[in-house]
């Protein structure tokens, strides 16, 4: 007796692999009512952190974990604009560096000058440079050209053109120097009173130690003008008068002596040169008397004057000044 178990199949058949149709059954469906979204409907739903795609902006929003460096790079066009910054800013560096460089330089130089040829008339100078930079002036050491103008406020007046200064060591060249100005007497005898007592000489009341001081100078009006010197003789103080004419001989300023008198009384001649020697010097000191003078006269209360001059070699580096500058001394060439 066999059983459908019992059935078996030869290993030489082969094997039935047809599929059987499944069986299945229909579940009826259950009736369903409206389900509410867990969200409001006019809102998206917030997206799970751990499944946000990863973009630049979340990225860069993104707090740095722990224990890792955020690594950013600039834009090309951050980096432009900071270089760009940065060349700016020291542009404006250097331009405000030349600019105090040049101001100094010429504030310098025009103080210097003034003070030199102001000294002239006592009066307050303004001074005008060239154009070109003073940098490069200096570092040529030569200044092309100077005017020197009297500012007005007082009873002198001067204008004087100085052409191709050259320095060199403690010491400048001038090329040229033309000019006019008006010297007022007060300025003469304030400069030679403060040179001291009238030089002494070889007259009898110098001999016996008699010291002359200035006293005041005035114009006459008829091209000529009086000085006043006082000579204390012993204990009594003495008036002295005298009288000069200023003229130009060989192209020179001269003072020349149309009287000299003590009371009624003359006085010596020697006493009178050394007047003469005193204020000559505080009109021109050393060496501005030597230049060429064209014109040398009384004009209302002072002297009026124009030189000129050629080579001219000064004691002072008008291009770097050293010095205080208040006192001019030129020598001819």
């Amino acid at each position: 007796m066999t059983t459908d178990d019992d059935e078996w199949t030869s290993a030489d058949e082969p094997l039935n692999l047809e599929k059987t149709d499944a069986v299945t059954k229909r579940i009826p469906h259950a009736p369903t009512a409206p389900v509410e979204p867990p969200w409001p409907a006019d809102e998206p739903p917030t997206p799970d952190p751990g499944t946000e795609p990863i973009t630049a902006a979340s990225e860069a929003a993104a707090p740095a974990q722990p224990g890792k460096v955020a690594k950013s790079v600039p834009s090309k066009r951050s980096t432009k604009k900071w270089v760009g910054i940065g060349l700016v800013g020291a542009l404006l560096i250097v331009v405000a560096g030349l600019g105090g460089t040049e101001w100094y330089l010429r504030h310098e130089v025009k103080d210097c000058i003034a003070k030199a040829f102001g000294s002239l008339t006592g009066e307050t100078a303004t001074v005008q440079l060239s154009s070109k930079p003073m940098l490069l002036q200096v570092l040529a050491k030569e200044i092309p050209f100077v005017e020197v103008n009297s500012s007005g406020s007082g009873e002198g007046r001067l204008h004087l053109r100085v052409d191709d200064i050259a320095a060199s060591g403690n010491q400048s060249t001038i090329g040229k120097i033309d000019g006019n100005g008006v010297m007022p007497f007060s300025q003469i005898l304030a400069t030679a009173r403060a040179a001291g007592p009238v030089s002494g000489g070889n007259d009898p009341m110098s001999q016996m130690g008699a010291a002359s001081q200035l006293q005041s100078i005035k114009s006459n009006g008829d091209g000529t003008f009086d000085v006043t010197v006082t000579v204390q003789a012993v204990i009594i103080p003495l008036p002295v008068t005298v009288t000069l004419r200023p003229t130009i001989q060989d192209g020179k300023p001269h003072l020349e002596v149309v009287q000299a008198s003590m009371l009624v009384f003359g006085i010596p001649p020697d006493l009178a040169q050394n007047v003469v020697n005193d204020l000559t010097n505080a009109m021109f000191g050393e060496g501005l008397r030597d230049m060429k003078m064209t014109k040398f006269e009384v004009q209302g209360e002072g002297i009026a004057f124009a030189l000129a001059g050629t080579n001219i070699t000064a004691d002072e580096n008008f291009v770097r000044p050293q010095g205080n500058c208040g006192e001019l001394v030129t020598f001819t060439g």
